[in-house]
Parts: structure tokens; sequence; C-alpha cells
């Protein structure tokens, strides 16, 4: 967009968190509101619904979409151009809690998934069975993936050590592709440990726009994250 972007004030921000919550920032004139929460809290929940009416945004990222977009207007929720899916992935997947999507309906802001759809993860423990190959394979559970040439869905013991570059890949690659498209502020919603380490880590640094980290439930101590996981944070591609 050629516009300049709507900047996020950080009196909007601490007026907003009543000194409730571990914010920082990154670079000049943030228009990214990258919120941590703790998933299912209605607390929080509600809380990152009154910043939403608060910063009025075109696109709201959420991490429980996957692949997902709700369009307010027709007040349907449908695949994602461009992402992977296989023959059963319906919108009845999408974790969006219904308090969003009725929100969004009011309020007419679009909601878009920024996590990885099954297809996409199934993709991914393929590249870290690839990658790892000393780690045991077992599978997880049956699903029709014939089309993409995947035998079934498959786990690994370390797989929610390992999955994460590729989760997280795929969020920042949403960050960015929606920041884009508006001249709004963009408000992303996802698990605290994502949020943290994508900020913690500087994964989204050299970007094109500033943003504020959010963290609703507050100073933790750094994840220890272990040399295999940064190995393979480093051959991660991004999928979808």
């Amino acid at each position: 967009m050629s516009e300049v972007p709507e900047i996020i004030s950080a009196e909007t921000i601490a007026a907003w968190s009543e000194d409730s919550y571990r914010i920082e920032k990154y670079g000049k004139d943030p228009s990214v509101v990258l919120i941590g929460e703790e998933h299912h809290r209605p607390d929080l929940i509600s809380k990152q619904l009154e910043l939403i009416e608060m910063l009025d945004p075109e696109f709201v990222l959420h991490e429980f979409g996957s692949g997902w977009i709700h369009d307010p207007a027709k007040e349907t929720t449908e695949r994602q151009p461009g992402r992977k899916w296989d023959a059963v992935e319906n919108p009845e997947e999408s974790q969006v809690p219904r308090e969003f999507i009725d929100h969004s309906n009011r309020m007419g802001y679009t909601i878009v998934g920024c996590d990885l759809t099954a297809t996409e993860f199934a993709l991914a423990e393929l590249d870290i069975a690839r990658l790892n190959p000393k780690y045991e394979i077992v599978s997880l559970h049956e699903r029709d993936l014939g089309h993409l040439d995947i035998p079934g869905d498959i786990y690994c013991k370390k797989l929610f050590q390992l999955i994460d570059p590729y989760r997280e890949a795929k969020m920042i690659e949403t960050i960015h592709e929606y920041r884009a498209k508006t001249t709004r502020p963009l408000v992303v919603v996802m698990g605290q440990i994502h949020a943290s380490r994508i900020h913690r880590k500087g994964l989204m640094k050299g970007k094109d726009f500033g943003y504020v980290m959010v963290d609703q439930i507050g100073r933790r101590k750094p994840e220890k994250v272990d040399a295999v996981r940064n190995a393979t944070r480093k051959k991660a591609t991004v999928i979808g």
C-alpha cells in the first residue's frame, strides 16, 4: 500500500493495559500489535476485543484460525487462497473463539488465520522426519492425503519442540502479508510462547514496520531452546 500506515500510540496501549501486561516496543512508529495470550481465558479475550474496538483494524490475525479467513460481510469462513489443504478440512475446524466471530460480524473486521493448516502441519512433520531421522516416527491418525503423496499424518516425539519454527515462520509471513494490505493498525493474537519467542529472538526485526508486543500473562523466564530446535529453525522453510 502506498499510503502511510496509521501509527499505534504508546499512550493508547498503556491506557488499555492498565499496567496489567508486559509491553515492549520494537522500531519506530509501530503499526502492529502482537498479543501473546494464554488460550481460552475469557478475561483475556475480553481485553483483546476491547483493544480491537479502540484501534479499529481492518484485519485481525489469529493463531486459532489456521488457514481460514472469516468474512464479516458474508458472515462466512472460507479457505485462504494459496494455502495447502486436503479434501476433508472444513471451516468447522477453525478454533477462533465465538466471541471473535460475533465481534467481527458486528465491527466489520476480517479475521485471518495465521497458523498452519492440517495439511501444512503434516508436510512440516515430514520435513522434521527428514531432518531428524534419529527420532521415532509413529502414526498419529488417519487422514486422506493421498493426492499430496503423503502416507498419512505422522508424529514425532519431539514434535512440539520441532514444529514451532514452521508455525512461527507462517505467522510472521502472514503478519507481513496483511500489514502490507492495510493502512490501519494490524492486531495479531497468538499464544504467549509464540509471541514472546518471536519478539525475544528478533524474528520480525528487519521488517519494514515497527510493532508493540503485549504479553498478557506477564513475565516468564526465557524458554530454553535446545540445539535440535535451533538447527531445525535454520533449515525450516515456510510451508504453504
